[in-house]
């Protein structure tokens, strides 16, 4: 079989994300993809391309202030519905064990923000990327430029395996500067989980936080107004996990059964 320019028309962001990713320039890819014989899976065939001829699994983006529960109402919602959840904050900190990362970082930062061991001190290096004033700014950028083109290539190769497996119908992207990295774009809807600032005050003292903690990392990133009004559903986590998570599986699963329903 070989894939037609009928087969692009339906091509989702995440597609076009993997297309991207694999083949180089956008042109090139479609050249491949036009071109190239898809028999099979073989070892020769480029993961990408052999995923184009799948059914196609929506990547959500989850949004929100934070401590606004994200990650436990994806949890609950993927008790509902075959979702998957790739959890960003937890890349991110393995991206900070890589030998080549942290030698950049050292070469950026110094050695300010190591500790006798070689690893990296989380804490050290928060003050001083946090915050609205020029330097963190400046320092947070750095940082993004080291870490995420990792983060990216990681989520990248999850996505692939996971829709190579067909273990689920949709996959959610748990990422706490989802916009600020351009992930957003990739992203075929954006769910955003509301909660008030008090419980989110309470949920982050779990990790040691106070308020104004909170509110000088809530600085780095876009206002909560700016990623209410990029999202596409209000996810209310203002109650129980149980009710929000019910909320987004209800959200998730009008995205999902329009594929199914067409799917032979």
């Amino acid at each position: 079989m070989i894939a037609s320019g009928a087969d692009l028309k339906g091509v989702s962001p995440l597609e076009t994300f993997l297309l991207a990713e694999r083949g180089g320039s956008r042109l090139s890819c479609l050249v491949h993809v036009l071109t190239f014989p898809i028999v099979g899976h073989s070892p020769h065939l480029p993961n990408w391309l052999f995923l184009m001829s799948q059914r196609s699994v929506p990547l959500v983006g989850l949004i929100g202030g934070i401590g606004s529960g994200k990650s436990t109402v994806a949890d609950a919602a993927a008790t509902k519905v075959r979702a998957v959840r790739l959890d960003a904050d937890a890349t991110g900190h393995l991206a900070l064990q890589q030998p080549a990362i942290k030698r950049r970082l050292r070469e950026a930062f110094g050695d300010t923000i190591f500790d006798e061991q070689g690893a990296i001190v989380r804490k050290a290096l928060a003050a001083a990327v946090f915050g609205d004033d020029v330097t963190a700014e400046e320092n947070r950028a750095i940082l993004n430029s080291i870490v995420h083109p990792w983060i990216r290539s990681q989520h990248l190769a999850t996505i692939a395996e996971h829709i190579e497996r067909g273990d689920c119908d949709v996959i959610l992207l748990d990422a706490a500067v989802l916009l600020e990295a351009g992930w957003g774009k990739l992203c075929d809807a954006i769910a955003y989980i509301a909660a008030p600032l008090e419980q989110r005050i309470q949920r982050v003292a779990n990790r040691g936080w106070d308020a104004a903690e909170l509110a000088r990392r809530e600085a780095s990133q876009l206002s909560l107004d700016q990623k209410r009004s990029s999202a596409d559903v209000i996810i209310d986590n203002s109650g129980t996990v149980e009710a929000a998570g019910t909320q987004l599986a209800q959200f998730l699963q009008s995205l999902i059964l329009p594929q199914s329903t067409s799917t032979p």
